[in-house]
């Protein structure tokens, strides 16, 4: 029985699709990555041009906690060019447990090229050096019987992965307490009285007055690309009118809030809202703001200022709101 890739990336479009709808904390590897190896090939019978050859190799996967496991997916292409397979490629199911920043797990799926498809599985450990890079060791096998006999190859590899969106494991974000500046107290000014000469007290300092603490600034939909949490330049005036404001104003503090529309799985936008958050507030922390002074937050679409149902009030939804704060002396 022979699978072409037309079919295989068919089931792991479908899996994908699947693992996207089930709402998980996430950890370390829940995301979708992409990796380089290199690995040592030996076949048996022995290929008449080579075999236990180093070879270069690259996958493509698409991994997702569910409850303490993990499930994915993943597509890779394997380089045998003097194995007796040539270039393989084929698709994976992956079952992991993640352990903090390791994660052992195992991979089973099919490969295929000459001679044809056949069974493929792998035993891998993987460690998360970086928010966004991992190492991983691996050893797989790939078994193939036609009428010339069995034909197997065996691989060792060593790789690097790059997640697309990788989990950050953030502290709890506690809303700082918002203070509304004291109403002034008016005294009437004492009068001193000098051989008959009225000297008044000096007059009190006046309070200070900040901006959008009421209204806060908003970096709208339009300066994000769709279903993304990069900033477009068209963004950047505002953001600096921002930084200005915290360079004068020393003793405040920012509220970064991401918000989306209600279009989509609600986990899914409760990342997107707060992956956003946090683009906002790398640019001010660039442009040297103390990243101390900045807490995110995302709510998803949980906060809608316009109605959902038209094309005008999601696009209005779809914004980060910038707060100024102060927090209370201890």
């Amino acid at each position: 029985m022979g699978w072409d890739m037309k079919e295989i990336m068919t089931i792991i479009a479908c899996v994908t699709g699947l693992l996207s709808t089930i709402q998980v904390q996430a950890s370390e590897f829940d995301s979708g990555y992409i990796g380089v190896k290199a690995g040592y090939n030996k076949n048996t019978p022995t290929s008449e041009r080579s075999s236990d050859r180093v070879y270069p190799g690259m996958e493509i996967g698409y991994t997702r906690d569910v409850g303490k496991i993990l499930l994915g997916v993943v597509a890779f292409v394997d380089s045998h060019s003097l194995s007796i397979t040539g270039k393989d490629y084929g698709a994976d199911f992956k079952l992991g447990i993640p352990i903090g920043k390791f994660m052992p797990y195992i991979k089973l799926g099919v490969a295929g090229s000459g001679p044809g498809s056949r069974a493929h599985s792998g035993i891998s450990l993987e460690y998360k050096f970086s928010k966004d890079f991992s190492i991983v060791g691996e050893g797989t096998f790939d078994s193939w019987s036609g009428d010339t006999g069995n034909k197997n190859n065996k691989n060792i590899s060593l790789g690097i992965n790059y997640y697309f969106d990788a989990y950050e494991d953030l502290p709890p974000v506690v809303a700082p307490v918002i203070v509304k500046a004291p109403e002034p107290i008016i005294v009437k000014e004492p009068v001193v009285v000098i051989e008959k000469v009225y000297v008044p007290a000096p007059p009190p300092e006046p309070v200070r007055e900040r901006i959008f603490v009421d209204k806060p600034v908003t970096i709208d939909g339009a300066n994000f690309d769709s279903g993304s949490a990069r900033l477009k330049p068209a963004s950047f005036a505002q953001l600096d009118e921002v930084v200005e404001f915290a360079k004068l104003n020393p003793a405040s503090y920012l509220a970064v809030v991401g918000h989306t529309d209600s279009t989509g799985n609600e986990n899914l936008n409760m990342r997107l809202s707060l992956r956003r958050a946090k683009s906002v507030k790398s640019y001010l922390v660039k442009e040297g703001v103390d990243a101390g002074r900045i807490t995110t937050m995302g709510k998803g679409s949980a906060n809608p200022i316009a109605d959902n149902e038209t094309k005008a009030g999601r696009a209005l939804n779809r914004r980060v709101e910038i707060d100024s704060v102060q927090r209370v002396e201890q």
